[in-house]
């Protein structure tokens, strides 16, 4: 049986649920506390189970019904289509996508998972993480790739991964999305330990927030110590390994 990864019930569990509440007299609140889940998701999995009997307590596809803020596989595959030095890396969710868009893309478009590791324009790169960080329980987790940049630069993507038994230089730290809060960046920025955390993942953020962000994580706010704090301007160079 397939079950989400983060699911906290399995088909079974949710039809248990639906019985002790449409029949054995049990509270919705009584079953959320029950089973660790909100009353909200109990509701769900009731008016699932109504539309759709016993299939509508299956899981569904973990891969969200859409995501209008990302860059389009069409994009993407006009983009590498245009440029034939580029090359890409990714999930295997993305590579299908942007093969799908773009067949004969296929030998420049390559799958990557955690423990893997390849060069790309000269820099080796070694692929950390796993899945995208927590949303909401109700929304399915997909896969995330961190790449580690010649053990220097780490850029996380979508989730807080934090590499095993080192520092690196460079940490780009996401600072505005849907699955994460201020505290958890600043945690996040001092649990790595980098000598330098460059803020990233900020488009949903306004011009007032993204001063907020800065203020907060810089050494004038609660800070990221012992890292230092420093917002790259747009095209604005970076020279790792840094200065002593």
């Amino acid at each position: 049986m397939l079950v989400h990864r983060n699911a906290k019930t399995t088909p079974k569990g949710r039809a248990l649920i639906v019985q002790r509440v449409e029949t054995d007299g049990w509270t919705v609140t009584q079953m959320a506390a029950a089973f660790g889940v909100s009353v909200r998701t109990v509701h769900k999995w009731r008016r699932r189970y109504r539309d759709g009997g016993a299939g509508g307590l299956l899981d569904g596809s973990s891969v969200p019904r859409r995501m209008p803020r990302l860059t389009s596989p069409a994009r993407v595959a006009a983009v590498l289509g245009d440029r034939s030095e580029v090359e890409l890396w990714g999930t295997d969710a993305v590579v299908e996508q942007v093969v799908a868009a773009g067949p004969a893309l296929a030998s420049r478009v390559h799958a990557v998972a955690p423990g893997d590791a390849f060069t790309a324009a000269g820099f080796a790169v070694e692929v950390l993480g796993g899945w995208h960080a927590v949303i909401h329980e109700d929304i399915p987790r997909i896969a995330n790739t961190a790449f580690l940049v010649d053990g220097l630069v780490l850029h996380p993507g979508d989730s807080f991964t934090v590499p095993a038994g080192f520092a690196p230089e460079v940490l780009l730290v996401p600072v505005g999305a849907p699955w994460l809060k201020l505290g958890e960046a600043v945690d996040y920025a001092r649990n790595v330990g980098a000598r330098l955390t460059v803020p990233i993942h900020e488009a949903l953020l306004s011009s007032a927030g993204i001063g907020l962000i800065d203020r907060q994580l810089s050494s004038e706010g609660v800070g990221v110590a012992p890292s230092v704090y420093r917002r790259l301007d747009q095209g604005e160079p970076l020279t790792v390994p840094l200065e002593a």
